[in-house]
C-alpha cells in the first residue's frame, strides 16, 4: 500500500463525525485549512483528539521501528522499568492509551516538579507583562530544565507525563499538537505547564520541544513572530506550523498539498448529506 493510500485510510478511520455542527455553530472563529473552513468553536475542539491520533499514525509512516516509542524512559527510569511499567498498565492492565499519547516516565518528585514549573512560569509571565516582546524559547527552556534536574529530588515511584508525540532519535523531540493558534489564555498556559514538565522529565539529554499547529488561524506573522495567543507566549523556534509540521512528520513522497486535498475530501464526506458547506475564498468572511 502506498503512503498516500495509507494516509487516506488513516483519515477515514479517525476523522470525526461532524453532523449538525455547521448549522449549530455558524461561521465563527474559522480555521482556514487550504480552502477548507473549519469552525473551531465545536468542530476543531472535537477534532483535537482525532488529530493527535492521525498525526501519530502518519509519523509512524515516516519514522521506522521505535523512533516513535510507545513510552520514553526519562530521568531516573531505566529502559527495563519503562517497558515493565507500560506492559503492566497498558497491556496486561488493559488500560486504554488514549489517542496514542506517549508517556514520558520519570521518578522526579511530582509535587516538587509541579511547584518548580509553576514558579518558573509565574516569573516568565511577569517578565512578559513588563515587556511584550519576551518569549519562551529553547534557551529559556534549557535553563529551566537544567535547574529543575539539579533541585527536584527523585522518588521511588514512576510518574508519567503524556505527550501527543515523541520522536526518539539522536535528539529527543516532544510535541504538543494543536488545531489552531487561537486558543484562550488559560488553555495555552495549561499546555505550557504540561509540556515544560514533560520536557524536564525527559532528563539530561539532547532534546527539543515543539508546538505543532495544524492550521494557521490568526497565527499570521507580525515582525517575524507568530501571533495569536500561542505566538504571544512562545518563540517561533518552538512552533511548527502547517508545511513545517508536515515536513517534520510526513512521508517524503506525500506533499502538504496532497494532505490538504485528502483532508478536504474527508472533511466534506464527514458532513451530513443534508448540510450544505458554504465555501469562501481566503480573505472573505462567512455568513
Amino acid at each position: 500500500m502506498s503512503n498516500r493510500s495509507e494516509i487516506q485510510r488513516i483519515l477515514q478511520q479517525n476523522f470525526p463525525k461532524l453532523e449538525d455542527n455547521i448549522i449549530k455553530t455558524g461561521w465563527i472563529n474559522k480555521i482556514i485549512f487550504g480552502d477548507t473552513y473549519i469552525d473551531t468553536h465545536k468542530i476543531a475542539i472535537k477534532m483535537g483528539s482525532s488529530l493527535e491520533t492521525i498525526f501519530h499514525q502518519i509519523a509512524k509512516l515516516r519514522y521506522p521501528g521505535e523512533t516513535v516509542p510507545r513510552s520514553f524512559a526519562g530521568w531516573g527510569v531505566t529502559e527495563n522499568e519503562s517497558d515493565n511499567y507500560y506492559n503492566v498498565k497498558y497491556e496486561k492492565g488493559c488500560v486504554v492509551n488514549k489517542n496514542n499519547a506517549i508517556p514520558i516516565l520519570t521518578k522526579l518528585n511530582p509535587s516538587d516538579l509541579s511547584g518548580f514549573v509553576a514558579t518558573e512560569l509565574e516569573t516568565f509571565f511577569r517578565k512578559r507583562n513588563s515587556c511584550k516582546s519576551v518569549r519562551l524559547d529553547l534557551e529559556y527552556l534549557t535553563k529551566i530544565s537544567n535547574n529543575a534536574l539539579q533541585k527536584v529530588p527523585i522518588v521511588d515511584n514512576i510518574i508519567e507525563y503524556p505527550v501527543d508525540l515523541c520522536l526518539k532519535e539522536d535528539q529527543i523531540t516532544l510535541m504538543e499538537l494543536k488545531s489552531t493558534f487561537d486558543t484562550d489564555d488559560g488553555k495555552t498556559k495549561d499546555e505550557l505547564y504540561k509540556m515544560i514538565k514533560a520536557y524536564i522529565a525527559v532528563g539530561n539529554v539532547d532534546k527539543r520541544l515543539y508546538f505543532g499547529v495544524i492550521s494557521n488561524n490568526r497565527g499570521y506573522k507580525r515582525n517575524g513572530e507568530w501571533c495569536g495567543r500561542l505566538g504571544s507566549y512562545v518563540s517561533r523556534d518552538l512552533i511548527l506550523i502547517e508545511e513545517t509540521l508536515w515536513d517534520k512528520l510526513s512521508p517524503i513522497d506525500v506533499s502538504f498539498n496532497d494532505f490538504i486535498e485528502m483532508f478536504d475530501v474527508q472533511y466534506k464526506l464527514s458532513l451530513s448529506k443534508n448540510n450544505k458547506i458554504r465555501t469562501h475564498k481566503k480573505g472573505q468572511k462567512g455568513k
